[in-house]
């Protein structure tokens, strides 16, 4: 489809307006390397195998079958609880999932990629999983079709099928592409059964059992698109445990704060600890080369600070300090970021 289901989230503090300086995509691979940078030649892949340094002091790891890379840190000293904790950032570099019609039938794709997947391909798994929930989103029939043909030939105005309309007509010359490429979209769709288009999900909780973050952002995209908060915790959830990923404990904040968890309550207390996770380590992923970003964001991390403070007690707001350092020192994974204006880096 040419658009996509805006993603409700719960920004529920004022951090959310660096948003659009982070790039997000539907798939992230991360890694976690604890040697120095300087100790060696060549270090180990998380996942097996080995990757040369480079001789900025972080690492380049490239794998060619998933097509994505992780670029490592220095370590970094937090300061959080009253503890000193060593970490180390490792930037996620995203593999893009395509939006193309496949060039292949959908029959052959289904095949094709399930049979990868069952062999292990977490990435296939992936994919399938992707190419499913778009056609099980898409025009569910010719009428509906044609429908939407009729409204942007005659005026210009795209209805897709997950009930979005674009607020402004799409000018006469572009028409041509919005109708061949739903059009073809339908076709391609065609050759999935109603039964394989209900297996998005499960495909895509194959790859994440198989350590893929991109496919654990995909289910949370799906939880979002169906209200599943429980879905949605969990996931973001398995993303810190898994990756010690960030942006994770930011979206775990938001929902602790607000009660979109699976008992419905907020729980400010655990949410001031993710909040004083993602905040410490975000900032500690800066540094001085990025003084003015590094300036904002703790100006607005001090308002949240004092609102998330002012729910607590004084006991209250000492054990979601020492919570937020056991969550950061107990993960070996800790830590990965989509942040691409990381100080060592750039």
């Amino acid at each position: 489809m040419l658009t996509r289901k805006t993603r409700y989230v719960f920004i529920l503090f004022v951090v959310s307006s660096i948003a659009s300086l982070i790039y997000i995509d539907w798939s992230y691979h991360g890694s976690k390397n604890n040697a120095d940078a300087s100790s060696s030649i060549l270090s180990t892949h998380p996942q097996g195998g080995t990757a040369p340094r480079n001789i900025k002091g972080f690492e380049q790891i490239v794998d060619e079958e998933i097509g994505s890379h992780w670029e490592d840190q220095k370590s970094t000293v937090v300061e959080i609880g009253g503890r000193r904790i060593v970490v180390k950032f490792s930037v996620l570099i995203p593999k893009v999932l395509s939006d193309e019609i496949p060039s292949i039938p959908a029959e052959q794709l289904y095949d094709e990629l399930s049979t990868s997947a069952k062999n292990g391909n977490r990435e296939a798994a992936l994919e399938l999983a992707h190419e499913l929930n778009r056609c099980r989103k898409g025009y569910s029939d010719k009428l509906s079709l044609r429908s939407a043909i009729e409204k942007l030939q005659d005026h210009g105005l795209y209805d897709s099928p997950d009930g979005l309309t674009k607020d402004f007509p799409i000018p006469q010359s572009e028409r041509g592409f919005y109708v061949s490429h739903i059009s073809r979209e339908f076709k391609f769709c065609e050759g999935f059964s109603q039964l394989q288009l209900l297996e998005s999900n499960e495909w895509a909780e194959r790859s994440a059992a198989q350590g893929n973050i991109s496919a654990m952002d995909f289910l949370v995209r799906i939880a979002i698109d169906s209200g599943d908060v429980a879905m949605e915790y969990k996931w973001h959830k398995a993303q810190w445990d898994r990756f010690g990923f960030i942006e994770s404990a930011d979206s775990i904040t938001a929902m602790l704060m607000s009660g979109a968890t699976p008992n419905g309550k907020p729980d400010y207390k655990k949410a001031y600890a993710y909040f004083l996770v993602y905040s410490k380590l975000k900032l500690a992923s800066l540094g001085d080369k990025n003084e003015h970003y590094y300036n904002s964001l703790s100006a607005q991390f001090a308002d949240t600070n004092t609102a998330l403070s002012s729910k607590l007690s004084a006991n209250e707001h000492l054990e979601s300090e020492q919570l937020a350092a056991d969550l950061i020192e107990s993960n070996p994974n800790c830590c990965t970021s989509d942040n691409r204006y990381l100080t060592n880096i750039y």
